[in-house]
């Protein structure tokens, strides 16, 4: 009968929780407007070239750092810029003068990863690197050359100022991006999609638009 009785009590008590859990949930979605603006922002993103093997077609598609659009160069607006393919590549490489900074190239069974965090040391205002990127498949002579064009430091010290403040309070970065985007900082706008500051409950979801959204 007792064994009875916390059978029953029990199903209550799940029954009462359940709806409360869900509701919880739902509030983690990410508003639809928020997702429209990601979607329009990296909208703009257009794919580059990689020249190289003759008749070759093969494209690589940077979303972070922000590509100029219609251009080979990309805005680096923090001095340690995530970067983001939209896809996992052969290789990646950082260049400066035709000097090799780092490099990572892909084994026999696993690529580079889309998302690399930045591999060297922060970029300083006004220089520029060269990445270079092999897509998937491609031969060693299909290579997209990027060039990394740093800010002033007046832009790196701002912008890295509000990632830090966001690294406190994460729950404040939809309004951060979307005053970013009210702005005009399309490069900042990038780098706090590609930063690691986006409320815990919300990444995969903006993560997922960001994959779906660019180069398309």
């Amino acid at each position: 009968m007792n064994r009875l009785l916390t059978s029953t009590l029990l199903c209550l008590s799940l029954l009462t929780v359940t709806p409360l859990a869900v509701a919880s949930e739902a509030t983690t979605e990410v508003p639809k407007s928020l997702l429209q603006q990601i979607r329009e922002l990296l909208g703009l993103v257009q794919p580059v070239a990689a020249g190289g093997s003759r008749g070759s077609r093969t494209q690589v598609c940077l979303i972070s750092p922000r590509l100029v659009p219609r251009s080979d160069t990309a805005v680096v607006s923090v001095p340690s810029p995530t970067i983001i393919t939209s896809e996992p590549v052969n290789e990646l490489r950082l260049e400066r003068d035709g000097q090799l900074l780092w490099r990572s190239v892909a084994s026999s069974t696993a690529p580079v990863a889309a998302r690399t965090p930045w591999p060297i040391a922060p970029l300083q205002p006004g220089s520029t690197v060269e990445l270079v990127v092999r897509p998937r498949g491609a031969s060693g002579g299909d290579l997209a050359r990027i060039k990394l064009k740093v800010a002033a430091q007046d832009v790196l010290q701002a912008n890295a100022a509000v990632i830090k403040k966001l690294s406190l309070n994460p729950q404040a970065w939809p309004s951060a991006f979307q005053s970013a985007l009210a702005k005009g900082d399309q490069s900042l706008a990038v780098a706090l999609l590609s930063s690691d500051v986006i409320p815990i409950d919300q990444k995969a979801q903006i993560q997922q638009t960001i994959q779906e959204a660019s180069c398309k």
